[in-house]
């Protein structure tokens, strides 16, 4: 096993040294993604919507969201902060939601030491952020939800840096 992964880290390495500009991209993408995830949840999970069903829609005027609606950050911006068919304005705190996974995603990267251990340390923040806005936002206090979460992001802190 130890040899894999010494295998894949060197792999790893040679894909950031050829093309320096993968692994930010890459963090930028992912990052948008989850962020735009984590933003349906945090607005599904409270009000014990299916996070799964119904798709992505307006809350406002209830039109189901297209592909060109859902793209991170780009989609908020292309139609300044407004629904692309009713025009009310999306609150800022969902394109927030999005930036800060962004960000944390190339803090990830930026903090990591071994590329192996970067998807340990994103997820692991990826979810304590989450919880964090979950309560925030939400107006809900979980004590055990808070101090797992804390625990796991320091475990993964430990293993990967």
């Amino acid at each position: 096993m130890d040899n894999f992964i010494n295998k894949a880290e060197y792999i790893l390495q040679a894909v950031a040294i050829i093309y320096p500009w993968f692994f930010p991209v890459l963090m930028v993408v992912l990052g948008g993604i989850f962020g735009s995830f984590l933003t349906c949840m945090v607005y599904r999970i409270p009000r014990k919507i299916n996070p799964s069903f119904p798709p992505s829609y307006c809350p406002s005027c209830n039109n189901k969201l297209k592909i060109i609606d859902l793209i991170p950050v780009l989609s908020w911006l292309i139609f300044k902060g407004k629904c692309r068919r009713c025009e009310v304005s999306i609150p800022f705190r969902y394109i927030a939601i999005e930036l800060l996974i962004i960000v944390w995603a190339l803090t990830s990267l930026v903090l990591t030491t071994k590329l192996i251990g970067l998807p340990f340390l994103f997820f692991a923040g990826v979810g304590f952020i989450f919880t964090i806005l979950c309560l925030i936002m939400e107006k809900t206090f979980t004590p055990k939800v808070l101090l797992f979460s804390c625990i796991l992001l320091a475990v993964f802190l430990y293993i990967t840096l």
